[in-house]
């Protein structure tokens, strides 16, 4: 039914035009077709929280997903690559990241492997270059907790297997991004890369420190259960370049993005 206009949809049909001459008051017909044009719109996104939210597609860019609990937010569904930071540098409005061992820049075949050895002011210039902003730590503790697996977190309890963890996958390093999707559609999570957010804590003194979300590639068997919590979080230095820290962007719904940075 794209395109085609009221006038249209009011028009007699042709097998009517042989019919006897009949006529109905235009005024009658509104209504109809106003109702036709509704059921043509897109349907409001099952969970959504709010009364009357779009769908997922209307709501959020495509490369994001419509985190429906709580206030609006779409957060993208992959990890930032290598070659996405790459066409961020060589547009200028981001600085290269850091060159070392372990660095996914400084290897070839990597260009869908997450963007890791970026600090945080790296992670939040490359965002706004893409229209949108690091999320927070509340809400990415949001997505986490529909995209984490529910796993056995007791003591002696084998590790999930669907995580990009170098114990599992016998690779020292990442893998390529969307490897491991949780049903809400949000990959790695947990696993591959921790997430800068753009919230930070003061110390005594004045020092501030990022909050860090979700565990990276490097195993540890006495903490991995506690980074598959959704609560997880660590403090770090926000001018890190860690080979197991990259990050992701949120974008809020309908194009109003803004940097976000709560105490």
């Amino acid at each position: 039914m794209a395109g085609v206009g009221l006038s249209a949809l009011l028009r007699t049909p042709r097998h009517i035009r042989r019919c006897p001459p009949w006529r109905v008051p235009t005024a009658a017909l509104a209504p109809l077709a106003a109702a036709l044009l509704l059921s043509l719109a897109p349907a409001t996104r099952a969970g959504a929280s709010e009364p009357g939210a779009a769908s997922s597609a209307s709501r959020c860019p495509a490369q994001a997903v419509d985190v429906a609990d709580g206030e609006p937010l779409c957060l993208a569904r992959l990890e930032v690559t290598v070659d996405a930071y790459a066409a961020c540098v060589a547009a200028r409005r981001c600085t290269p990241r850091a060159t070392r061992a372990q660095c996914n820049g400084e290897r070839q075949g990597l260009g869908r492997h997450p963007a890791n050895c970026v600090d945080l002011a790296q992670a939040e210039r490359y965002c706004a270059f893409s229209g949108g902003r690091l999320p927070t730590s509340d809400e990415w503790e949001r997505a986490a907790r529909a995209a984490l697996p529910h796993v056995d977190r007791s003591p002696g309890a084998d590790p999930p297997a669907d995580i990009c963890w170098n114990q599992r996958t016998q690779n020292p390093g990442t893998c390529e991004v969307g490897s491991f999707c949780a049903p809400s559609a949000i990959c790695d999570l947990a696993g591959n890369v921790a997430e800068w957010t753009s919230t930070t804590v003061e110390l005594p003194g004045g020092k501030r420190l990022a909050i860090v979300r979700g565990g990276g590639w490097i195993f540890d068997p006495l903490a991995y259960a506690a980074e598959l919590d959704p609560a997880f979080r660590r403090r770090v230095d926000p001018t890190s370049r860690l080979v197991d820290l990259g990050f992701r962007c949120a974008f809020d719904p309908g194009g109003t993005t803004q940097a976000r940075r709560p105490n």
